[in-house]
């Protein structure tokens, strides 16, 4: 992978489900930090202590996701989310870089918006099962609606992991 095409963001470097965001929290420290790093509960507070409530929403929706898709023993969506949900051990990252479909990769990508998907000019057709959700199994890519209540509301959230399970078992 080139350095222009290198993934940046927060989770396992050997992730096998990504969620790409266009943008990063607007903390300092975090616009410079390179590769896929591992997020630590402390990291996690200060960030949503120190940005939008925005992100709060972003990160309790990226948990119920984890959590729907594997509840590694933990009773609620919030214990995994303020244990682990984007560590070294999660199998999954949270990232701001441009999906890189270079690689031969069983990996899941969820592209978090219509309007960012867009703008990313994929290098492949979308099939759009509504106005809300797109997939390309060939590229395990899914466009999902953005990482909000609103948007990805329980019922969206549902279809979401439904995609993603399908995408799983197809690349077993």
């Amino acid at each position: 992978m080139s350095v222009l095409n290198a993934d940046l963001g927060w989770g396992s470097a050997n992730y096998q489900l990504a969620v790409y965001f266009e943008n990063k929290p607007p903390v300092e420290v975090y616009q410079l930090t390179p590769g896929v790093n591992p997020l630590s509960h402390a990291e996690f507070s200060h960030i949503i202590q120190n940005s939008s409530n925005n992100w709060r929403k972003l990160f309790n929706c990226y948990a119920k996701l984890a959590f729907a898709l594997d509840a590694k023993g933990f009773e609620s969506w919030q214990n995994l989310r303020d244990a682990e949900m984007l560590g070294c051990r999660s199998e999954a990252a949270l990232l701001f870089s441009k999906p890189n479909f270079e690689q031969e990769s069983n990996r899941i990508h969820i592209i978090s918006g219509r309007t960012y998907a867009a703008m990313l000019n994929l290098p492949f057709e979308l099939n759009w099962l509504s106005p809300q959700f797109a997939i390309n199994t060939q590229f395990n890519c899914i466009v999902s609606p953005y990482f909000d209540y609103r948007q990805l509301s329980n019922e969206r959230l549902a279809t979401l992991v439904k995609l993603v399970k399908s995408l799983a078992t197809k690349n077993r």
